[in-house]
């Protein structure tokens, strides 16, 4: 089998059945779908059994957070590839996995674009072909929605996503998977999936969280560059900082006129 879709969902009844509407419109049908519910108490299961005809295979018990529901995910799937959609998210049209397929040869990261849906807009995130470490550093690949990563990639001390972090174990991942073991990637100019922008990670309250985060695994798995990441994350931040000034602004205008 070629493809295996993980869903993950835990209370969110009215997007998980849009995300299963959008699997099910799909023109490519050879695939496997597996849904991890986290003992959801929302009407979540009725949604689950009304599109069983759809699933493989699907389970509704506690976890312990996110990564922990997706390695279940990960464990039970037996595609080549594995694509995450958590419940909410969707394929960005109807013929969009068969676009796709073709292109996954036997690279381990297949990855294109997201349609980025807030409350009152919508953008389009294009992310680059070639994957630099200072990208990382304040960015990710799209794990939910726009990428695709061979299953046996999923090895090793990569066997599956880092339980103890609460947000940024897929970015974890990544950073390992491309900068200390070289695995290869592969980037599709395509728009792959719409991602609701309501995450976990996208939320505002939980930014401390996150740097708290990316900064233990910065220390832990690349000690020597720590200290040159650190002052260079510093350099943006003040630069970003000034740039959204009202005096910079102002100097900006002012220097246009001249």
């Amino acid at each position: 089998m070629q493809l295996s879709i993980i869903t993950i969902n835990y209370n969110n009844a009215s997007g998980l059945e849009q995300t299963f509407k959008s699997i099910e419109n799909q023109s490519y049908k050879h695939y496997e779908y597996i849904v991890i519910d986290g003992g959801s108490t929302d009407g979540s299961l009725n949604i689950i059994k009304e599109y069983e005809h759809l699933l493989n295979y699907w389970i509704s018990e506690k976890d312990t957070g996110i990564y922990n529901a997706i390695n279940k995910g990960i464990h039970i799937a037996k595609g080549k590839y594995l694509f995450f959609l958590n419940s909410g998210d969707l394929l960005h049209d109807n013929q969009v996995l068969d676009t796709i397929i073709p292109d996954l040869n036997n690279e381990d990261i297949v990855y294109g674009n997201l349609l980025i849906k807030e409350l009152n807009r919508s953008w389009l995130k294009i992310y680059p072909s070639k994957l630099l470490f200072s990208y990382f550093l304040n960015d990710s690949l799209p794990h939910s929605g726009g990428i695709f990563i061979l299953k046996s990639a999923f090895k090793n001390e990569l066997r599956i996503y880092d339980e103890s972090l609460k947000i940024v174990s897929d970015w974890k991942w990544f950073m390992l998977a491309l900068f200390k073991y070289n695995y290869s990637y592969k980037y599709l100019d395509k728009t792959i999936g719409i991602f609701d922008f309501t995450g976990i990670s996208a939320r505002p309250e939980n930014s401390k969280l996150l740097l708290s985060e990316k900064k233990q695994v910065l220390e832990k798995y690349f000690p020597r560059f720590y200290p040159e990441i650190a002052n260079l994350t510093s350099y943006k931040n003040e630069l970003y900082m000034l740039k959204s000034s009202r005096y910079f602004k102002l100097y900006m205008k002012l220097k246009t006129l001249f």
